[in-house]
């Protein structure tokens, strides 16, 4: 049966996402070594992979978009050369490599391996936007001081760049194609819908949108506190949620209104908010896909997953992005008429207006409907996913 080999972009949401896929292809047969960093062994290993752990470990984001750039091609720039070695002595017949994790892409063009990226977010590819353009969506409402400090970090970018293209002969130097880190076979974790000119894609790129595995346990959700009023669901996701500031803000909005409110902390300690308002159910984390299956409106952080969940359920939302692909992803779902945006600083005021504006426009809610009817019945998930590459594999 096939080796391969993944390369994973350590980070809860990107492992989380294609756990499935792999375990899928172990079970058939596929014989798989999947790195990460030691945090996420025991979910690889129960997937029945073989597991490998980074030589290095990958430094913390000093904020902004550029600066995770530069920290991630940094971090290529440290393993590569085990990695090429490790790969030489033992070629697999093909690599997976999440599409922001480029030491994967660069290895295998390194050593002429077939080669597979996988994405949890949309595409961003030359002709699309440039690198200004896209400086500007990420940092137009940012604070000053960020501002210059993603200017510094989108130079180290360049640095690091230059020493990688001269040495592996990659394209790294080009911001835009760097990002689209285009391979053989490429899978979008997202539906085509979700997708700028997603009609535009040339048939190495297969959106399968999100790719569920077994569902976890609940946690011990108290559903027994849920009852008969219309729910909103508030998470701002496990990684870029850390706002007390915009919980307290929830608080204030939703407290003595018709509305039950879930809320997933993830980071934030429900001790620093003080007590919750009766109408109020605070979690550290929450069974997402059940209480969608419930919720009238998703307030997000348009994280990929997220926004492909609430809209394959019909739930429109209203949404403050956090970092990276939000920003983009925040501008799709406006441009689609599924979601209403919000502005910092974030207000208990502008929280209950857009909240309201959201369920009162009935437009928006039959469009965010039609969208999950369309995303439903294009299919997708992991069995897609599976198909591609076997498909692939065969060519």
């Amino acid at each position: 049966m096939p080796q391969g080999v993944a390369f994973t972009y350590p980070d809860p949401s990107h492992v989380h996402s294609v756990v499935p896929v792999l375990a899928e292809l172990a079970r058939q047969g596929h014989r798989f070594t999947a790195y990460s960093s030691d945090r996420y062994r025991e979910i690889l290993l129960r997937a029945g992979l073989e597991f490998r752990c980074y030589e290095h470990t990958m430094p913390p984001s000093g904020g902004g978009p550029f600066s995770g750039m530069a920290r991630r091609l940094g971090f290529a720039e440290t393993v590569l050369p085990g990695l090429i070695s490790q790969l030489r002595a033992d070629p697999p017949d093909y690599v997976i490599a999440d599409a922001a994790a480029p030491w994967g892409g660069i290895a295998a063009r390194v050593l002429n391996l077939r080669s597979i990226g996988y994405r949890a977010t949309f595409v961003v590819r030359p002709g699309m936007i440039t690198t200004g353009e896209l400086a500007e969506m990420f940092y137009k409402d940012a604070p000053r001081d960020l501002v210059f400090s993603g200017l510094a970090d989108l130079i180290r970018y360049y640095e690091i760049a230059q020493r990688l293209d001269r040495l592996y002969g990659s394209q790294t130097g080009d911001v835009i194609a760097s990002l689209e880190n285009r391979q053989h076979l490429n899978l979008v974790l997202i539906s085509r819908e979700l997708q700028f000119q997603g009609d535009s894609f040339d048939p190495a790129y297969h959106f399968v949108g999100r790719c569920p595995g077994k569902e976890s346990n609940d946690g011990g959700f108290p559903w027994e506190r849920l009852d008969t009023r219309p729910l909103i669901y508030v998470s701002l996701g496990t990684v870029s949620g850390d706002r007390p500031d915009f919980f307290r803000a929830c608080f204030d909005a939703f407290r003595n209104t018709p509305y039950q409110v879930v809320m997933a902390l993830g980071r934030v300690s429900a001790a620093d908010l003080g007590a919750a308002p009766a109408n109020f159910v605070v979690v550290e984390h929450a069974p997402q896909i059940e209480l969608l299956r419930r919720a009238v409106l998703f307030i997000s952080h348009a994280g990929p997953s997220s926004v492909e969940e609430s809209l394959r359920h019909d739930v429109p939302l209203l949404v403050w992005p956090q970092a990276g692909c939000h920003f983009g992803m925040a501008d799709r779902l406006v441009e689609l008429g599924v979601a209403l945006r919000l502005s910092s600083p974030i207000t208990p005021k502008s929280l209950w207006d857009g909240a309201l504006q959201v369920l009162n426009d009935p437009r928006l809610q039959q469009r965010a409907a039609d969208l999950g009817a369309r995303m439903r019945a294009s299919g997708g998930g992991t069995a897609h996913a599976v198909r591609a590459i076997a498909a692939f594999l065969r060519q």
